[in-house]
């Protein structure tokens, strides 16, 4: 068992307070250096104690590149075409236990703001009382959060469930072997997928799921790097033509050359060359802080790539002839 030993107000006084935590942490805190401690009080009363440990990792010269997507339907999509983890259960479950609650109580302010401007321009005490009264039972209302704090616990303990298991078994695919992850950069990550969508990925936070991943590959060691993940789910892998219409939920056809794939796929594929792509990331040095120019600027390029691969193709072409 740990203790943690707190200053309390008086002056040479010291309080113990003894720590619960798990068998894995108890061995981690043994076995590797260990730094100073944060202390935080939650809302619940409870203390939480973390320790951050250093671990030595060896390093390597990798010899091969995984690209990794955030799936429409699965957690992850590499660019070996593999998937991890998946989506449809907790978006079932978002849908029909979180997001009627939620839905209603977005109603609840709405009809509050009305009564409220009636409110205003009502003349009659009888009436100005009885909206008094309405606004006050929907102020209670609002105010209940249990019903709702207990279905978000139960929503965000089963996404963190399915996000620890899909990294888990992406890390034990990769852990003999030497490679470089790319995936989205969390510092510039963006997505927009319709309102319902980008609810759940505020609430089981698309970015927590990369930065899980990042995590794990740095505690096993494993080099990574984040790109810019501007037209990765538009730009097709063979003629570089970049349009919204290739892509329709899963399925990704190119309206130019007609190459076809899971668009999960497409999109590992395109985030794997970014990792080594020289002109984008001189784009993204020159305009790290201004996303307008910097995605002109990459769509510039792309547009160029696909011209290019247009006239090599029509060069071929004729030559054939």
């Amino acid at each position: 068992d740990y203790v943690i030993r707190v200053k309390t107000l008086k002056k040479g006084e010291w309080m113990e307070i003894p720590l619960n935590t798990s068998r894995n942490s108890i061995r981690r805190l043994n076995q590797y250096k260990n730094g100073s401690p944060t202390i935080k009080v939650l809302k619940s009363g409870l203390i939480k104690v973390s320790v951050p440990v250093t671990k030595k990792t060896q390093e390597y010269k990798y010899d091969e590149i995984i690209g990794v997507d955030v799936g429409e339907t699965e957690l992850l999509h590499t660019s070996e075409n593999k998937t991890y983890g998946s989506f449809k259960q907790m978006i079932e479950k978002y849908d029909r236990a979180v997001l009627p609650k939620l839905s209603n109580r977005s109603k609840l302010r709405v009809l509050m703001r009305k009564y409220r401007k009636r409110l205003k321009k009502e003349t009659s005490e009888e009436r100005k009382q009885r909206l008094r009264e309405k606004i006050g039972n929907i102020n209670r209302m609002l105010q209940g959060r249990k019903a709702l704090n207990r279905v978000l616990r139960s929503y965000e303990h089963a996404v963190k469930k399915e996000i620890t298991l899909a990294v888990k078994n992406f890390m034990n695919d990769i852990k003999n072997r030497k490679v470089l992850v790319s995936m989205e950069d969390l510092n510039i990550l963006e997505f927009d997928r319709g309102r319902r969508s980008n609810r759940r990925d505020s609430n089981w936070a698309r970015g927590q799921l990369l930065k899980k991943l990042q995590e794990a590959l740095e505690w096993h060691g494993k080099d990574h790097i984040g790109v810019e993940p501007a037209y990765t789910s538009q730009e097709c892998p063979v003629c570089h033509n970049v349009d919204k219409k290739s892509r329709d939920g899963k399925r990704f056809k190119c309206t130019c050359c007609g190459y076809e794939d899971d668009a999960d796929h497409v999109g590992a594929i395109n985030i794997r060359a970014r990792a080594e792509d020289k002109e984008i990331e001189e784009i993204i040095e020159r305009y790290r802080y201004n996303k307008k120019r910097r995605h002109e600027a990459i769509k510039k390029v792309l547009n160029e790539r696909h011209r290019r691969y247009m006239d090599s193709a029509a060069v071929a072409q004729a030559i054939a002839i």
